[in-house]
Order: C-alpha cells, then sequence, then structure tokens
C-alpha cells in the first residue's frame, strides 16, 4: 500500500495533489480488499461446481483472515516505512496459528476447521481497525513532517 511512496520523487508528486497521499492509499486498500474477495468468491464458486461441500459462511471466513492479515502486514510497513517488513508479522503470525492452535482463542486463523465462526468476526473486526490504524498513522505522520 506504501511501497510507491517510499520513493522521494513520487511522494512529492502524491502529496501536491488536492485530494492527498492517505486518499490515494485508502482506495489501493480499498480496491486491493475488494479484488481479494473476488478472488475467494471466484475459487469458492469453482470449488461448488466441482462437487466440493462449500457454504458461503466459509468463503467470508477465508475474506476475514486474509483481511486480517493483510492488514497486519499494511501496518507493520506503515510502522516501519518499510514494505519488506511487512511481509514478516503476518508469515510469522501463520506460523503461530499452525505451533499454539486454538490456544490463540479469537484470534485462531483456523477455527472453522473445528467448527467454530465467531472468531471469524474478531479477525476481521481487527483487519478493519489495522487499517484504519495504519492509515492514520501515515496522515498523522504526514501532519508531522
Amino acid at each position: 500500500m506504501f511501497q510507491p511512496e517510499q520513493n522521494q520523487e513520487i511522494d512529492d508528486l502524491v502529496s501536491s495533489q488536492y485530494h492527498g497521499a492517505v486518499k490515494v492509499q485508502l482506495v489501493r486498500a480499498t480496491y486491493s480488499a475488494g479484488i481479494a474477495a473476488l478472488l475467494v468468491c471466484i475459487f469458492a464458486t469453482y470449488m461448488k461446481v466441482q462437487g466440493c461441500d462449500i457454504v458461503p459462511a466459509l468463503a467470508l471466513g477465508t475474506m476475514a483472515d486474509a483481511l486480517f492479515l493483510g492488514t497486519m502486514g499494511m501496518l507493520a510497513s506503515s510502522l516501519t516505512g518499510n514494505t519488506v517488513i511487512g511481509y514478516m508479522p503476518p508469515l510469522l503470525y501463520y506460523a503461530l496459528n499452525i505451533g499454539m492452535g486454538p490456544k490463540l482463542g479469537c484470534f485462531y486463523l483456523f477455527s472453522m476447521a473445528a467448527g467454530s465462526y465467531t472468531p471469524k468476526l474478531w479477525l476481521a473486526g481487527m483487519g478493519l481497525a489495522m487499517m484504519a490504524s495504519a492509515l492514520f498513522y501515515q496522515w498523522f505522520r504526514r501532519r508531522m513532517a
């Protein structure tokens, strides 16, 4: 989300626009989440056509996981100003889920395998909160610069 603005020339160009860089980043985040949701829906539809027993709740839970992990990376990238570091926390959190399992409670990524769908609401909510935090931090950092 924030990689183009790491180049000083692009940052100057985007910052000089009337709408500002944070609005551009909000648009990027929105269409990225939308494309991820679309891909999940396409894959779920393909699985259903091929005879898999898949219900819409599974697709929605997968979207919540994608939003949570994606915005975790977005927040890390925002805080550090480095795109590569943004990839590390979601990867580590995924590995933590494999190792610790249900001990993570509401933040267990694989809760649907145990038949529990409620944690997906927590993951989706935290995903939206992390997205808002990352965009707020970018706005705040620009105001203080």
